[in-house]
């Protein structure tokens, strides 16, 4: 009877499957998820396995977009899913061709891969065309995209795609999602400046026009460059104070992606000299550095119908900014964060201090602080003169934002002055006694948001009067599946507390006209120091942003 036994248990585990099986459904994106049939679906295994099998299949969906792959053996596999005519969103502006994701497979289990979605692409195609309509061969062309920063401040997206006309002048990119996007081309003419022209014709990104794209739609974009090409232009010239760099860069009241020209003051008589420059509003930097100090210029320029003569650029070193640390009577042992610091120091935590410039600065002057070693007092050394802000944040030992700590930053002072919102002026405000004041007793937020759609969603936390270049006060944070969301280390004050649509677009939680379109909606809320504040029922607005 028990040999019988050994041998049925035997039996049953030589029937225990060995392999696994992965399926999905490929959908279009929207609000309703379409299947897509017939899209090409391939999975590889990344090494062989032990037995040296290097599995590489290949299925089409059906019509209703599944696909199945049976009998695989345990191991990890990636997945990648394409279709003529779509493409995955891999960030908030590029489409790819395939969308890639792994899955690992266990024995017996069937493994359901989530989120194949795929979007119908656009196409953006058309010619660059000179005075007489004919084509511009051998040009760049660019496509931009245009966002909003978290104060609802309208700019140019960093990414952009690009490609070249051919020798017709025509050009083509495909793979394009929907969204407005900003067509140009590059022109080195005569000018030290290159040339741009946005799509019609316009020389200033703040007068281009928009491609509007839908799903899988096409789109013709004429580029003329003609008026461009024949239309004026004047010198800037002048003297710099001694030897030195020059930057000549576009300024525009989109910030467009940067048009610059680079010239060198003459060594002996510091005369300089740019040429051919079109009208507009521009931004005239100088730069050097002497005994080991960087001296600094700058001026604006505004070319209008004449040449523009005898500009005077005095250079001066950078000012030193100056500070300390300032704690609570509870927080002695919070330190100002160093690099490479890392958990060495037995402290209740690190603030980790950055300058922020608040226009566009083109020599990339690194403003790291100096930290004593007593890790109290900091030195900014040689900033040059400008609009500035102090960010602060508490972090951990290895640099990552500290959970669970009540300790917050209640001040930034210059001479006595709370520069917390407003920011100051080197050259200009008294910068050698910074002072950061941190305090303890910051609260801690719990919550759920009530009513959210599938969409996912981020919650934003905003004082209740704007509080436009304090960054700290304000905090978002995209929901998990469960709705449920915490803050640490929110300064006491008062607040409005409520949750939207997140649309792989930046929410513009620090914008006035956001806030005050929410505000009647919103959760208002008042927090004491030291306290904390939990169970909160925040609403889910689903309203245009």
């Amino acid at each position: 009877m028990q040999l019988a036994l050994v041998v049925l248990l035997s039996a049953l585990l030589q029937q225990t499957p060995q392999t696994g099986t992965i399926e999905g459904i490929v959908t279009r994106s929207g609000s309703t998820l379409v299947p897509i049939a017939g899209a090409q679906v391939t999975i590889t295994a990344p090494s062989p396995f032990s037995n040296g099998t290097l599995i590489v299949l290949d299925t089409t969906t059906d019509g209703g977009g599944h696909f199945l792959f049976s009998d695989l053996p345990a191991g990890v596999f990636k997945v990648e899913v394409s279709q003529e005519g779509y493409g995955y969103r891999a960030s908030k502006f590029v489409f790819t061709s395939t969308l890639k994701t792994s899955v690992t497979v266990a024995p017996g289990k069937r493994v359901q891969v989530p989120y194949l979605t795929l979007t119908p692409t656009s196409t953006i195609r058309g010619r660059v065309l000179d005075s007489e309509g004919h084509g511009v061969p051998n040009v760049p062309v660019e496509f931009l995209r245009m966002t909003v920063n978290d104060q609802g401040r309208k700019m140019w997206a960093a990414g952009k795609v690009d490609t070249d006309t051919n020798d017709q002048g025509e050009y083509e990119l495909t793979m394009l999602g929907p969204g407005d996007y900003y067509v140009r081309t590059i022109l080195d003419t005569q000018s030290d400046l290159p040339i741009a022209v946005y799509y019609p014709g316009a020389l200033d990104g703040s007068a281009a026009a928009a491609v509007a794209l839908v799903e899988g739609s096409q789109m013709v974009a004429d580029i003329r460059v003609g008026p461009a090409v024949s239309g004026p232009t004047y010198k800037v010239s002048g003297r710099v104070s001694q030897s030195a760099d020059l930057i000549l860069m576009k300024r525009d009241s989109l910030e467009p992606v940067e048009l610059s020209a680079t010239a060198a003051a003459d060594a002996d008589t510091g005369r300089f000299e740019f040429r051919a420059v079109r009208p507009g509003s521009y931004d005239l930097w100088a730069a050097t550095e002497v005994s080991g100090k960087n001296l600094f210029s700058t001026v604006p320029i505004e070319i209008r119908d004449k040449d523009i003569e005898n500009v005077s650029l005095t250079l001066r070193a950078g000012v030193d900014i100056k500070g300390r640390l300032i704690v609570d009577a509870n927080a002695q042992n919070l330190q100002l964060f160093r690099r490479g610091l890392g958990d060495t120091l037995r402290t209740s935590g690190f603030l980790r201090i950055v300058l922020d410039r608040n226009d566009r600065f083109p020599f990339g002057t690194a403003l790291e602080p100096v930290i004593d070693d007593s890790g109290l007092t900091f030195t900014f050394p040689a900033v040059p003169e400008g609009a500035y802000t102090i960010g602060a944040g508490l972090v951990s030992g290895t640099g990552a934002r500290l959970q669970g700590s009540d300790l917050y930053v209640a001040d930034i002072r210059a001479s006595a002055r709370s520069v917390f919102d407003t920011g100051f002026q080197v050259g200009t405000d008294p910068v050698d006694s910074m002072e950061i004041i941190v305090g303890t007793g910051a609260v801690s937020i719990e919550g759920t948001v009530q009513g959210k759609s599938e969409l996912p969603a981020v919650v934003v936390l905003a004082p209740s009067f704007p509080r436009e270049g304090n960054p700290s006060l304000y905090r978002t944070g995209v929901l998990p599946a469960n709705g449920k969301f915490q803050f640490y280390g929110v300064a006491p004050g008062s607040y409005r507390l409520f949750a939207v649509p997140y649309l792989n677009e930046t929410v513009p939680y620090r914008d006035p006209e956001f806030l005050a379109r929410h505000e009647s909606s919103a959760l208002h809320i008042t927090i004491q120091k030291g306290t904390t504040l939990g169970g909160l029922q925040v609403p889910y607005l689903n309203l245009g942003r």
